[in-house]
């Protein structure tokens, strides 16, 4: 049986056309689906009509703690901070995702930080070491998390010394 959110997002731009939208989307699963709701003066408004009715909801497009903090006020259920955008703009991702996380947790909003946009392995590291709860992390990242040349070669070592007990 799977379990956990399934983000959607709505395409459409104006309040009521994403509200549509959200309430489609939502009936597929109410249990599962989580809205993704661009951040915008238009979609707090929206987030803020879906979190009231219980919907789950996922700001995405954050690229700063002020916005992560509005999308959390209004009720989001998720805030999705884009840790390789924010970089390319030459602002510091960990921080944001440390003020966002020390902001929350002070105040008690029930807001999860996603931090995605990851590009280098290293995005992973500082996101979960700063406060984010969930990493969205690609393929070829991952990959690159799952080894380290020491440790190969420690196996190595350690079956070769096993093969060779008792000569």
């Amino acid at each position: 049986m799977s379990h956990g959110d399934v983000s959607v997002e709505l395409t459409t731009e104006t309040e009521k056309a994403m509200l549509e939208e959200a309430s489609k989307y939502h009936a597929w699963n109410p249990s599962r689906i989580c809205i993704k709701v661009p951040f915008s003066e238009i979609g707090l408004r929206v987030l803020h009509n879906l979190a009231t009715r219980g919907v789950r909801t996922n700001v995405t497009c954050l690229m700063a703690f002020n916005q992560a903090y509005l999308a959390a006020l209004a009720g989001a259920t998720y805030v999705s901070l884009f840790s390789g955008r924010i970089r390319d703009m030459g602002y510091d991702a960990s921080s944001i995702i440390q003020e966002t996380r020390a902001i929350l947790d002070r105040e008690e909003l029930e807001s999860k930080i996603i931090v995605g946009s990851i590009r280098h392995m290293m995005d992973v590291n500082e996101a979960l070491q700063y406060g984010a709860h969930v990493v969205t992390v690609p393929p070829a990242i991952l990959r690159k998390m799952l080894w380290n040349p020491r440790t190969d070669e420690t196996i190595r070592e350690f079956n070769t010394a096993w093969a060779n007990r008792g000569k």
